[in-house]
């Protein structure tokens, strides 16, 4: 049910001029302040690793030469896993710009 309220708010945002009620764009507002993405490296490996197992068990290639993240968030982990493994470049797409490179250097020590 979640799911579906959220899905049903982000399409709604793509209609002209919902953004300027006062509910939708607190909303919006809240969401430029960060995702209460992970710092953890254990976590980030792990979401690359079922990537990996994903793309193997329907015959695509397991080592990328380049890597997208499509709404990355405010850690940049999986894709520094993606490095990690082999890859060679990272890009990442946000439409609103998540990333805390303090979080990220701290996590990467």
């Amino acid at each position: 049910m979640v799911r579906m309220r959220r899905l049903i708010f982000n399409a709604a945002t793509f209609v002209p001029g919902i953004s300027a009620i006062p509910a939708v764009k607190r909303r919006i507002q809240n969401r430029s302040f960060g995702t209460g993405g992970t710092n953890s490296g254990r976590y980030c490996y792990s979401v690359w690793l079922r990537h990996l197992a994903h793309a193997a068990n329907n015959g695509l290639q397991t080592c990328p030469r380049v890597v997208a993240e499509l709404g990355p968030g405010d850690s940049l982990g999986t894709g520094i896993a993606a490095l990690l493994s082999g890859a060679e470049q990272y890009v990442a797409l946000d439409v609103v710009p998540h990333a805390n490179v303090e979080r990220n250097l701290r996590s990467a020590r």
